[in-house]
C-alpha cells in the first residue's frame, strides 16, 4: 500500500498494481495489524476515478462487489459483504479492503486500493484469536486454487464496475451491493470512535454510509467505525 501511494503520487498511470508474496507490515482500518503471509493475495491498485472527494467511499463497495462476485464466479461460493469494507464466506471474514484517498477539498488526485484475501493460506497457522473470525478460500474449498486465475477474475469484474462508477452509474453497483450485503436489516452493534450503540441497520446511502435505526426511532449515520451484526 505504502509503495502504491508512493508511485501514484509520482503520476504512475492509472491501473497500476503493486503485488507482494507476503507482508511483514500489513495493516487494515485504523492501522490494525492485517497479518500476510505466503499463500494469499495482497495488492493494491491505483485508481484515479472522476468522483469527488466526498464520493470516496463508493470506491469500497465497488471492489467488495468485485471481490463477492468472484468467488461466487470461480468456486459457487456464497460470499457475502459485511459492512464497511469485509467479504465473508460461511460467516467468516476471508477479504478486507482498504482504501485511501489523496487529493484536494474538490478532486481527488489519486485513489489507491488495498485488497487482501486470504486465498491458500493455512488458517489453523495464524494468532489463535482470528481462527475464529478468518477463512482461507483453502479452508471453504478443501483445495488449494490459483492465485494467478482469482486475480485475473478479479480485476476483470473491477474494470467492469469501475466503468460504471465513472460513467455515473453507481446506483447499478449499489443495487448488487444491497444484494450481497448481510448487515442491512441486521441487529448491529456500532462502536465508533467516541461512542457506541445498538440499532437496526436500515440502509446505506447514497455514497455507503450506514444509516441505522436506534431503539427510540432515531437515525444515525455510521462513517467509521466497527459494526458487529448481533445473532
Amino acid at each position: 500500500q505504502e509503495t502504491a501511494k508512493k508511485l501514484a503520487a509520482q503520476g504512475v498511470e492509472e491501473g497500476t498494481i503493486v503485488v507482494a508474496e507476503k507482508q511483514t507490515r500489513g495493516r487494515g482500518r485504523l492501522n490494525r495489524i492485517w497479518v500476510s503471509p505466503p499463500g494469499g493475495v495482497w495488492l493494491s491498485i491505483v485508481l484515479r476515478p472522476h468522483i469527488t472527494p466526498q464520493h470516496a467511499q463508493r470506491i469500497t463497495l465497488v471492489v467488495a462487489v468485485a471481490v463477492a462476485k468472484t468467488i461466487e464466479k470461480l468456486y459457487g461460493l456464497d460470499a457475502k459483504i459485511k459492512w464497511p469494507n469485509d467479504v465473508l464466506v460461511l460467516g467468516r471474514k476471508v477479504c478486507g479492503i482498504l482504501v485511501e484517498a489523496a487529493g484536494e477539498m474538490d478532486r481527488l488526485d489519486f485513489v489507491v486500493v488495498g485488497v487482501g484475501v486470504n486465498v491458500n493460506v493455512n488458517i489453523t497457522e495464524v494468532e489463535p484469536q482470528l481462527r475464529q473470525t478468518a477463512i482461507s478460500l483453502k479452508e471453504a474449498l478443501g483445495k488449494e486454487v490459483s492465485r494467478v486465475e482469482f486475480v485475473q477474475t478479479f480485476l476483470l469484474e473491477l474494470e467492469k464496475l469501475y466503468s460504471l462508477l465513472n460513467i455515473g452509474r453507481f446506483y447499478q453497483i449499489m443495487d448488487e451491493w444491497k444484494i450481497l450485503c448481510e448487515t442491512l436489516g441486521a441487529w448491529v452493534k456500532v462502536v465508533a470512535l467516541n461512542e457506541q450503540f445498538e440499532g437496526r441497520a436500515l440502509n446505506v446511502d447514497e455514497d455507503g454510509f450506514l444509516i441505522v435505526k436506534l431503539s427510540d426511532g432515531s437515525l444515525r449515520k455510521v462513517v467509521a467505525g466497527d459494526v458487529q451484526v448481533k445473532k
